[in-house]
């Protein structure tokens, strides 16, 4: 045996070394930007914000990922309701713990959006569906047709992938030469996110995308592009499905080739290949004509396209309107700062800059910089967070008080946290 082989260590199959028991009861999270969140506050902090306290023990397995242990299932369930949670600005992916989790857990996140600025001549269920169908998978859809549509813009609740972009503009493009329209995507309590690519993982400074290469190389980003490209295509809805997987059906195309999952799920393909395995030629010619009947009618449907294909469950449609509704939040006008200045609020930095509680809004005061107000503003129900110069007056009707509220750490608008501390909607 050599210096460098290394005995594995073996486990017994014995109770005392199994926590599935007490993992039951748990949820699983993930930080989505760990650089600039801090592990050890946000496990006395959420706590606190849950408003559970002692009946939960927060445990950090990495740097990234965390563990939280409740007493309560009914506690546990009410965290998982509110839906996407945030600490120090940035989002957290959460859900409840499995013993074998699939492929794409803590990956994904229900979140719901609000769709706007839909054409007249297309403002129907199909439409909206369609929209929010681009962007995740569809669960809830916000629509009463026989009452009024009192704010302007329809609620949908999607489960989104977290390594995409959050795009605040999806392209429409009109049947009948009716053009492209451009349709207003807004995401209830997701708070920063990278001012470039638009996602959730990074500050802009630190973008991979943005001047060449930071931590991926040039053909690595290329790639990386054309792969999520690739995956936001196939969520789209496609209108040429007999034109796409009828050829690989066909009896001279080898195994292995398989449409994408996006477009269709592995275990729906194979009962399709299953169908058509038929040697009599007549018999295959029927079944022939009866697929492509039945993708051309699902091409003409994308509800029925997703649970057909992809076994997706049809988006229940809800006439209770604004349920477990969140704050939308506009960070775009906060000026870009260095990673350093952001990326930590603990109380290791105060020696570089204070934060102080201003009445109506959070001052940080950097002996490097000069004094900045960041300002929190609602405009209906929305926050827009920008940074003024010291002593620039707002309308006091326009701000809100964060007096009880610690800056950045525990300060979690539209996640829960002030949501108990500002009833505005």
């Amino acid at each position: 045996m050599s210096l460098d082989d290394d005995v594995p260590i073996v486990l017994p199959e014995d109770d005392d070394f199994s926590a599935v028991e007490r993992n039951s009861r748990s949820l699983l999270g993930r930080f989505l930007n760990p650089p600039c969140q801090n592990m050890a506050r946000m496990l006395r902090q959420m706590p606190k914000i849950w408003k559970v306290y002692d009946r939960v023990r927060g445990i950090a397995l990495t740097k990234e990922n965390f563990q939280f242990i409740f007493e309560l299932e009914s506690d546990l369930l009410t965290v998982l309701k509110q839906g996407f949670w945030t600490f120090d600005d940035w989002g957290m992916a959460l859900d409840r713990w499995v013993e074998c989790p699939p492929s794409n857990f803590l990956q994904t996140a229900p979140v719901w959006i609000r769709i706007s600025n839909i054409p007249v001549n297309y403002f129907t269920i199909k439409t909206i569906d369609a929209v929010a169908g681009a962007i995740g998978y569809v669960k809830e859809i916000e629509w009463d047709p026989e009452k009024p549509l009192l704010q302007n813009y329809v609620r949908v609740q999607i489960i989104m992938d977290l390594s995409l972009p959050v795009r605040e503009k999806k392209s429409l493009t009109l049947p009948k030469g009716g053009g492209t329209a451009m349709i207003d995507v807004e995401y209830e309590r997701i708070r920063k996110k990278c001012f470039h690519c638009f996602r959730l993982s990074h500050e802009k400074q630190a973008c991979p995308f943005l001047k060449g290469t930071r931590s991926v190389k040039g053909k690595d980003i290329e790639k990386q592009q054309g792969v999520n490209l690739q995956r936001l295509s196939q969520r789209q809805h496609n209108y040429t499905l007999s034109k796409d997987i009828m050829p690989l059906l066909a009896p001279s195309i080898p195994p292995g080739f398989e449409p994408p999952t996006g477009l269709i799920a592995p275990e729906v393909f194979e009962q399709m290949q299953l169908y058509m395995n038929c040697t009599d030629p007549e018999e295959r010619r029927i079944r022939e004509f009866r697929m492509k009947k039945a993708l051309d009618e699902l091409s003409r449907d994308s509800i029925a396209q997703r649970a057909g294909l992809r076994m997706e469950d049809a988006p229940t449609i809800s006439k209770s309107m604004n349920k477990d509704k969140g704050l939308v939040f506009d960070f775009s006008k906060v000026q870009d700062q260095p990673i350093h200045d952001v990326a930590e609020s603990s109380s290791h930095t105060e020696g570089h800059r204070k934060r102080l509680n201003t009445g109506n809004a959070l001052t940080v005061v950097s002996k490097q910089r000069h004094e900045v107000h960041t300002e929190p503003r609602f405009v209906g129900d929305r926050v827009q967070i920008s940074d003024q110069p010291h002593g620039t007056q707002q309308d006091e009707g326009e701000t809100f008080g964060l007096t009880s509220v610690p800056a950045f750490g525990g300060f979690e608008i539209g996640s829960g946290g002030v949501d108990a501390a500002v009833k505005r909607s």
